[in-house]
């Protein structure tokens, strides 16, 4: 909801929170999460870091369909 409301300093650390919780995991929680990190990042401007999470996102999905 703080991405939304364009409270972007507010949702960074929970959003980062969020997907360091999840690391271990391919849950539905943790893709949100990096999802919402690019979206972040992108709206920030910050291309390095909408990348990283995008290619992590990207590996976490792959992962998920070889299971």
């Amino acid at each position: 909801a703080l991405l939304l409301q364009g409270k972007l300093a507010e949702a960074e650390p929970l959003l980062v929170n969020s997907a360091r919780q999840f690391s271990a995991t391919l849950h539905y929680e943790r893709r949100l999460a990096l999802q919402r990190l690019v979206e972040l990042y992108e709206q920030q401007g910050n291309a390095a870091l909408a990348k990283r999470y995008r290619d992590e996102l990207a590996t976490v999905a792959q992962q998920a369909r070889t299971r």
